[in-house]
């Protein structure tokens, strides 16, 4: 096993060597944990002829402090392998006018402006069965949730979760947060959902409500929620 040099920890080169190796196992299994649940879900759903959704990994760096959860990619999000692919969704539209860019730039500009700026995405679920694109169709049955414990590890400075729209902050609350531990505080906000199914708030107050996305983070952190 290779690793950065730990310095000052009063351990011996090979206690070291131990221990980055023991951390090393630690995470591919949780890994592993987590494509085995998903493969075992996906064979017993393939034998009914449903086909189970999978979303995309993370966009995000290490120095990310906020940390945007949809559900599950929509219909369109899977087939252009983006998040928030739809035209009439209001995602980026609401991003580039936080972050001063253009919302017609490249997926990659855009991806690359949310890192700039320590915002990471991703989404609650790694899999799922759904017809079409609306949350309301995820069956709740063939839920499996991204391994979050991992994903906060290797981020250990987020400290602001925005979950965009209630779906996601639900399956969140009932499939990640009973199991998840984390050693710093997190501040957890709800905010409209940008999807256009979604239209019965107006554009510009849902831009209102996502500015809390860009603003510093509080000093307390603290659960609450905005719809």
């Amino acid at each position: 096993c290779t690793g950065p040099r730990w310095q000052g920890s009063g351990r011996s080169g090979s206690e070291r060597v131990a221990l980055r190796c023991a951390m090393a196992r630690k995470a591919v299994a949780a890994t592993f944990k987590t494509v085995v649940v998903a493969n075992h879900t996906h064979a017993l759903f393939r034998e009914s002829g449903i086909t189970l959704l999978r979303s995309f990994p993370p966009i995000a760096s290490r120095a990310a402090r906020v940390l945007v959860l949809g559900s599950m990619p929509g219909a369109m999000s899977l087939r252009l392998q983006q998040y928030y692919a739809h035209p009439q969704n209001a995602f980026w539209k609401i991003m580039a006018e936080l972050f001063d860019f253009d919302a017609t730039a490249s997926y990659v500009a855009r991806t690359l402006a949310l890192i700039r700026n320590k915002v990471a995405l991703w989404d609650v679920l790694a899999a799922c069965t759904r017809e079409g694109s609306l949350d309301s169709d995820i069956d709740d049955r063939s839920i499996v949730a991204n391994d979050f414990a991992a994903f906060f590890k290797a981020h250990p400075h987020v400290q602001r979760v925005c979950f965009n729209g209630a779906k996601a902050e639900a399956v969140y609350r009932k499939h990640v947060l009973p199991h998840l531990t984390t050693k710093h505080a997190i501040d957890y906000l709800r905010l409209p959902s940008t999807s256009p199914a979604h239209a019965g708030m107006r554009l510009a107050d849902k831009l209102d409500a996502w500015r809390v996305v860009p603003l510093p983070l509080a000093s307390n952190p603290k659960e609450r929620s905005r719809a």
